[in-house]
C-alpha cells in the first residue's frame, strides 16, 4: 500500500525536526510500515534539506520547494499553493491512499483527491474554526476555516478527530451531512516509567 501524506500548511520535516516531532512521528510510520507493509510519499513545505532529514527505505520525501519556487512573500507562497495538486500529478505517485495532515492546506488534498480519484483521509488534532472562534480571529477567517472544513469533510473518505468534544462539536457543526466518516482516533504517547526523583523539587509550585 502507498500513502501520499501530506503536511499541514506551510510546516517542512525540518520544522518538525526543529520542535522534537521528528522522531516521534517516524516511529509512527515505522510501526505501519511494519505491520501493513506500507510505504509513504511525504510531501513537505521544505526544499532539498528535507530530504536528508529521513533515511528509511520506505519514506520517499518531496519537498514542494523543489517542485515549485518559493517566494519571499507569505501571501504568493499561499496562492501557489493551489498549484501543487496539479504538479503532484506529473510526477505519477500513483497512491492508494492521501492523508492530510491538519485543516490548513486541505486544499491541496481535496483538489489532489479529486485529480487522481483516490480515498483521502482528514486527519485534525484540534479544530482550527472553533479556536479561531475563541480567540475572537478576523470574521473573514472564520470564514475561510468554515468553508474550508466544510470542503475537507464532504470530499473526506473518512474524517478523524483526537477528541470527544472534537468528535462532538464536528457532529453537531454537519449534521446535514453524512456522520458515519468521522472517526475518533486519540492522539497517542510514549509510556515510560521514571524512578529518578532526585530533582523533583526542582521546580515546584509555591
Amino acid at each position: 500500500m502507498h500513502i501520499v501524506y501530506i503536511f499541514t500548511y506551510p510546516y517542512s520535516l525540518k520544522i518538525w525536526n526543529n520542535s522534537g516531532h521528528l522522531e516521534r512521528e517516524l516511529k509512527h510510520f515505522k510501526k505501519l510500515n511494519e505491520k501493513y507493509n506500507i510505504r509513504f510519499t511525504l510531501i513537505t513545505y521544505g526544499d532539498i534539506s528535507d530530504r536528508g532529514l529521513i533515511d528509511e527505505t520506505f519514506i520517499d520525501v518531496i519537498p514542494i520547494y523543489e517542485i515549485i519556487k518559493k517566494t519571499k512573500y507569505n501571501f504568493f507562497n499561499l496562492i501557489k499553493s493551489f498549484l501543487i495538486p496539479y504538479e503532484l500529478k506529473k510526477l505519477h505517485l500513483d497512491p492508494d491512499l492521501i492523508i492530510q495532515n491538519q485543516l490548513m492546506g486541505a486544499w491541496v488534498s481535496i483538489f489532489y483527491k479529486i485529480i487522481t480519484r483516490k480515498k483521502f483521509i482528514m486527519r485534525t488534532g484540534y479544530d482550527m474554526l472553533e479556536f479561531a472562534k475563541k480567540n475572537s480571529k478576523n470574521f473573514l477567517k472564520i470564514i475561510f476555516y468554515y468553508l474550508l472544513s466544510l470542503l475537507a469533510y464532504i470530499s473526506s473518505d473518512i474524517y478523524q478527530v483526537t477528541s470527544d468534544s472534537d468528535l462532538n462539536l464536528l457532529k453537531k457543526r454537519f449534521k446535514f451531512l453524512d456522520q458515519k466518516k468521522i472517526k475518533l482516533r486519540k492522539n497517542w504517547s510514549n509510556a515510560y516509567i521514571s524512578k529518578n526523583f532526585e530533582h523533583r523539587n526542582k521546580i515546584k509550585l509555591l
